[in-house]
């Protein structure tokens, strides 16, 4: 078992951080130095506090550093976020097989030497499918402990190293201090390029989704599924190159309550979103999640949004697809947690674009379950897979000529028994700087229309285009 070096260090302001930190590091070298003989690895963690409260620009700083992994996290209440820049370990799988090796690296984050890291990744949708060549950098999942990070929890902020002393803490001590050096403090904050569409390709193209659904609908009415989540792949072709970074920035700022993620593990392969659904949140013993289904566009104006809202709300066929997610959603907690409690009945979530039924369920987790129980049990939801699971997967599988990737998985981190995941939703991938691919899905049940969920998904991209400019 590794050991753990730990330590708080205040400092008068974070913009003094490129100076005080060489001095501090140095210092904590010097001092362990005479007794630096053990050879059991160490665990180093090391956060800098300022005393004056005072905050850098996350995104700005984030944006400023060359070298990978990047990530970014920002919580849907606003009570957490963090940019992150390196790495002290990583796991990475290009596809789970059936023998539980997902769960079993999940578990292993939150146990002994692991847990002492905070990590930061996601899953694929579906994991066990082989990864498409866009995907290949995030893999069946891929969790990061980060080595350096920006972090606020409220209105604290705080500068967090992390790494492992295989051997020697000085040693690593004088390689943080390399890695550090290159680090960039020049703050400049990126730009948005205005930009325009060259082309749009989609798939499935509209004449065959028709036919997709009507097969779907077929499906439901003889009984295969009762629900199915179908989604759809846009690729735009832009006049311009693309700054990610800035990109992020819009997506941060126009969407304030949703989860908002970014990661960048290799050169020019980022995946990012705005995701208004929580798959589920750990604290210690406790565990919460969230049915969150059907969808109306939010209204041009307020008496038209509230208009909006009420249909939503009295509509048959939304509050049964709504309806199947929570039921599932309960017999799920039964499986994880010994106490349930959960909203009597769906109230009205909206995000810049869109509104959908919400309803809360909470739990106390049973003393035997880990993470890993709790992801694989919770994921897919069918929000975004169906209901019965193994029949809707089998159906996303036939239909879906493309691959979902990192699209409507998990996507979050892991601290201890403590760990966050949202569904990775209204998401972007970008592999080239003149091209983005765009997804969304749509919920099929008994009384779907095959435009109105067309236009649906249309309406869920715009999360992504708003940050464009477009």
């Amino acid at each position: 078992m590794a050991g753990l070096l730990s330590s708080t260090i205040r400092i008068p302001d974070l913009h003094q951080l490129p100076e005080l930190f060489p001095r501090h590091l140095a210092e904590l070298r010097d001092r362990l130095h005479r007794g630096d003989k053990s050879v059991k690895p160490t665990i180093i963690k090391i956060k800098f506090e300022p005393n004056n409260g005072e905050t850098i620009d996350q995104l700005t700083w984030l944006n400023c550093q060359k070298s990978l992994p990047k990530i970014a996290w920002y919580a849907r209440e606003g009570d957490y976020a963090v940019a992150a820049i390196g790495k002290a370990q990583a796991h990475l799988a290009p596809q789970v097989n059936a023998s539980g090796d997902l769960k079993a690296i999940l578990d292993g984050l939150t146990d002994r030497d692991a847990a002492y890291l905070t990590w930061f990744g996601g899953v694929a949708f579906d994991p066990y499918l082989d990864v498409e060549m866009g995907w290949r950098s995030f893999g069946a999942y891929r969790f990061v402990a980060p080595q350096f990070y920006l972090e606020t929890e409220g209105d604290r902020q705080r500068f967090v190293v992390q790494t492992i002393a295989p051997e020697k803490i000085s040693p690593a001590l004088d390689e943080l201090l390399e890695a550090f050096a290159a680090l960039h403090w020049d703050m400049t904050p990126a730009e948005l390029p205005l930009t325009q569409v060259l082309g749009r390709d989609e798939f499935p193209k509209h004449t065959h989704w028709l036919e997709i659904h009507e097969q779907a609908m077929q499906d439901i009415g003889s009984g295969t599924f009762d629900k199915v989540v179908l989604a759809k792949k846009e690729v735009l072709n832009l006049a311009s190159n693309l700054s990610t970074g800035a990109i992020f920035n819009q997506l941060v700022h126009q969407n304030s309550k949703s989860y908002r993620f970014y990661f960048e593990f290799e050169p020019n392969c980022v995946f990012m979103g705005a995701s208004p659904e929580r798959l589920f949140l750990r604290q210690q013993h406790s565990l919460e999640s969230e049915a969150l289904a059907a969808t109306r566009p939010r209204g041009a104006s307020s008496p038209e949004n509230v208009a909006m809202g009420q249909e939503l709300m009295s509509s048959g066929k939304d509050r049964r697809e709504h309806q199947i997610v929570m039921n599932q959603l309960q017999t799920r907690f039964q499986k994880l947690a010994d106490t349930i409690q959960s909203d009597d009945s769906p109230g009205i979530v909206e995000t810049p674009f869109v509104q959908h039924l919400y309803q809360q369920i909470r739990g106390t987790l049973k003393s035997e379950i880990g993470l890993g129980e709790i992801l694989t049990t919770l994921h897919p939801t069918p929000a975004l897979g169906g209901f019965p699971r193994s029949k809707a997967l089998e159906a996303i599988r036939h239909y879906e000529d493309f691959s979902r990737g990192w699209f409507g998985g998990p996507v979050g981190w892991i601290r201890g028994n403590d760990a966050e995941f949202a569904v990775g939703i209204r998401s972007a991938l970008i592999t080239d700087v003149r091209q983005i691919f765009l997804y969304a899905g749509v919920g099929i049940v008994t009384g779907s229309d095959a435009e109105m969920e067309w236009q649906e998904m249309r309406q869920k991209f715009q999360t992504i285009t708003a940050s464009l400019g477009l």
